[in-house]
Parts: C-alpha cells; structure tokens; sequence
C-alpha cells in the first residue's frame, strides 16, 4: 500500500485545516477470499460467470472489491501514532427475479451496494474513548465513477484519476467548516456522520465557487461512523451454505457491515458502456473530525473474474479497443 505519512494534528483551533490524503493499495476480490463461486452462464443476468455466490447477513453478494488495510484510524486523540488499520469492503448484492421484471420496462435496474469494514480481530470500533470519525461515500446521480479511456484500470484504491487534489482540497475545507461551526456549541456533542454528509451535499450543490470534477452540483453522499460511539460492532454474520465466506483482508479480521447504497443503472448494469456502471469507482473520504485533523480518500470498486478475463480480451483487440474510445468520444460530445 501507498500512502502519504500520517498527518494528523491536535484541534489547536478551527482555523487549522484538514489536509486530504491519497491512498493506493491494491484491490483485492471474492477469488482472493475464497468466496463460494456463483454457477450458471454468463447469459444469465443473475448468476453470472465469475461472480461470488456468498450469502452474509442475509444478502447474497455477486461482486465483491477488498481494499486491504487501507484506512489508518488513530484511536488516542494525544498520540497519534498510536493507530489501527481497517480494511474496506464493497459488495454489490444479487438482484432478485422480481426486483428485475418489475424495473426492466424502464429499462433501468436498482442495485444495492453494501460496504462493509474489517477490524483487527477484537477491536472495539464503538468504543466512546475513541475519536469521532466517518467515511463519506460520494456518487454521480446515483452511479459510479467512468473508467477514463486514456487511462490504463490498475484496479487499485487510487482516486487520481477522477478527482484532482483541488477537489479534495475544497471538499475537506467544508468540513472544516462544518466543525468550526459546531464548535461554537460549548458542551454539545457533534452532530452524526449522517448530518455532516447532508452538509456536504449542500455545500457541493450551492457553492458557485465549488468546480470539482465530474461531481459537481450532482453528488449524493452517504456518510457512516467508522470509529466512535456509532461505529459498528455487530459481525456481519455468514449464513446457509456458504459460511465459509468472509469477504475482508487480512482473513482474521472481524467484518462489520457498515451501509447500504443503491446503484440507478441501465438494465444491463452499464457493463459494456464506459459510464461506470457495475465495473466503475466509487470515490470513499473518510475524515476524523472530532479533536484530530485527518482525511483520506481511496476509490472503490467491485472486482469480477469474468469482468478480468473481458478486460484482457480487450487490450489485445483493436475492435473492441476503438469500440470503447468511439462510445466514450460520443458521450463526451453528447455532454456538451
């Protein structure tokens, strides 16, 4: 894993900003894991091939991305060397026979995304002791994030891509901004990650001075605790058949689910269109915003065996390869 060295800082005052920091591991998928594998032909809309068949809390996941041990968490507001390292999952659920025939007339299909965190085994995230902090999941309308034609897929955590330092720099402002305004407040706890996700959608929709890429004035952000009182501590619990499935790096961490949020996507889930869609990123921020001053972002997708196999068909056949930069050239005019 690749990663600026830890810069926190203690809250001297709210004039001291938030400094956003990129990091890159690769990522990991159901076939690292040993996920059950999910059977039928890769005609089948449900069961395709190359997919997971793993059944946890429930939900039956398809496709699974793992970012191991991606997400430093200081647990001591004083020392802030003194960190744990948690893993991000995320994992795009089955869709059922009669969710799919009741949304293919609008040839649109609704797919849930579940993320899910990995703890060293035993680590109370929930614990009151520990700092306040959130990952903040950022969507396009609804949708991922377009694997940019001119630039190679290293299926890894890196958001450069997509988001420029300047967008993250911006975007992070307006949590110091956020906690400078609750900070006015002499005894009140901060508000919940869900309240400061809010504030971020609206800063993001009416700031005219807001020009991040690709996301600007049409982000919707779904905030989650990751440490502190609200954090998770329940374990994502395995269950029928495939109860051997526990979809995180390293293999001995806990799982805790974390939150749910729904894809709107084409019938077909944009697989064979360069607008993101099932195989495209999704930008994650995750911000201790109590005492310390730490950001990170890392971009996450759903990893697929089949979906490996059609990439490499890709970059060796120029068809398919001038397929590709025709569609994207022609969304890119339509954009205009």
């Amino acid at each position: 894993m690749r990663a600026s060295p830890l810069m926190g800082s203690l809250l001297a005052g709210p004039a001291l900003a938030t400094v956003p920091i990129l990091t890159e591991a690769s990522l990991a998928g159901c076939a690292d894991v040993s996920c059950p594998a999910a059977g039928g032909t890769s005609s089948s809309s449900n069961d395709l091939v190359g997919e997971s068949n793993c059944t946890l809390g429930g939900a039956v996941l398809r496709r699974v991305g793992i970012a191991p041990e991606v997400l430093d968490v200081p647990i001591d507001d004083n020392n802030i060397t003194d960190i744990r390292k948690l893993s991000l999952t995320v994992a795009t659920q089955a869709v059922s026979a009669s969710s799919s025939s009741q949304q293919n007339f609008m040839k649109k299909q609704v797919y849930t995304q579940s993320y899910y965190l990995g703890a060293p085994p035993g680590l109370n995230l929930s614990n009151p002791a520990y700092p306040k902090g959130c990952a903040f999941i950022f969507q396009h309308l609804f949708q991922t994030l377009p694997i940019p034609h001119e630039v190679e897929d290293l299926e890894t955590t890196d958001c450069s891509p997509w988001l420029q330092q300047s967008c993250m720099d911006e975007i992070t402002g307006y949590v110091d901004d956020f906690r400078a305004e609750h900070a006015k407040d002499d005894g009140e706890e901060l508000p919940r990650c869900q309240d400061l996700a809010m504030y971020l959608e609206e800063r993001t929709r009416t700031d005219k001075n807001f020009h991040c890429n690709l996301i600007a004035g049409a982000v919707n952000i779904t905030g989650a605790e990751i440490i502190g009182p609200d954090a998770p501590s329940r374990l994502a619990r395995t269950t029928g058949a495939n109860n051997g499935c526990n979809p995180t790096l390293p293999s001995s961490y806990d799982l805790m689910k974390l939150t749910d949020v729904e894809l709107i996507l084409d019938a077909d889930g944009s697989t064979t269109r360069p607008t993101g869609g099932l195989n495209g990123y999704t930008p994650v921020m995750s911000v201790l915003f109590d005492k310390l001053l730490y950001s990170q972002w890392i971009c996450m997708k759903t990893m697929s065996e089949f979906n490996k196999e059609s990439t490499g068909t890709k970059s060796s056949t120029p068809l398919m390869a001038g397929l590709v930069l025709f569609l994207a050239t022609l969304l890119a005019l339509m954009m205009l």
